[in-house]
């Protein structure tokens, strides 16, 4: 059952409802989790990351993010009140960087790693 306090919406798990809202948001606040980022990319959402202190891959993940131009990496020990101001700022241009990648979703890979398996190498390498 959803619940709304001010401008948050609290709602049970539904993996439609979660899709459906990553597909119709402007941009994804998250961790520094790399399945999350990978929907959103897919999405063509641009990502404000928080990755965990001392997390490696977490920090790996959002340093990346920001350095490809598809999002920004945060610290929350170094919030500022233009924190979102500025990350909207370059909403477009990341969504356009975004446009440029290639995300091809879980069909793609599940089909190189079924030829993997059945060739023993990926399509087009010898």
């Amino acid at each position: 059952m959803d619940k709304t306090d001010g401008n948050l919406t609290f709602r049970s798990y539904s993996e439609e409802g979660f899709l459906a809202d990553l597909a119709s948001c402007a941009y994804v606040v998250c961790g520094g989790s790399h399945n999350l980022m990978s929907e959103a990319l897919h999405y063509g959402k641009p990502v404000l990351s928080f990755p965990v202190a001392g997390a490696f891959e977490q920090t790996l993940n959002a340093l990346y993010l920001e350095r490809l131009g598809y999002g920004r990496m945060a610290d929350m020990r170094r919030l500022t009140p233009n924190l979102l101001p500025d990350f909207e700022k370059d909403l477009d241009a990341r969504r356009g960087r975004i446009a440029g990648g290639n995300f091809c979703g879980n069909e793609a890979v599940n089909g190189l790693v079924d030829a993997f398996l059945a060739e023993g190498r990926l399509p087009g390498r010898s």
